[in-house]
């Protein structure tokens, strides 16, 4: 929620448009189907649980906002979504999963990208 604060108040400054981007990692192939439909419908859930609390924090009548959702790798999902629409900067939430040091957090792997400007909110 705090990235989320970060870039609306980005975007109302900048006076731009605000995406709000979703990205589901890919369900492992080795579980059985029932966990993933049942993974499905927790995300749509917690999609829906995000763009309402976004809704009740922000004046979203007083600004252009566009919702998008993906799924895949986090951070190149993330990469195409904001090419696509010619962002003009990237904002991220700072992992907090201990194996992120070792391999890498999503917004170390769009900075590293060297495509726009990154803020990682902590």
């Amino acid at each position: 929620m705090r990235a989320g604060a970060y870039a609306v108040g980005l975007a109302r400054r900048q006076r731009s448009c605000l995406v709000l981007a979703h990205v589901a990692s890919r369900p492992n192939l080795a579980i059985e189907p029932s966990f993933v439909a049942s993974g499905v419908t927790a995300n749509d859930e917690a999609v829906a649980d995000l763009w309402h609390e976004v809704g009740t924090e922000v004046d979203l009548a007083s600004m252009e906002v566009e919702y998008v959702t993906g799924q895949g790798e986090v951070a190149a999902e993330l990469a195409r979504i904001a090419c696509d629409l010619g962002a003009a900067a990237v904002v991220v939430g700072a992992s907090e999963q201990l194996r992120h040091r070792w391999i890498g957090s999503v917004g170390a792997r769009l900075v590293a990208r060297r495509l726009w400007p990154v803020v990682v909110v902590p």
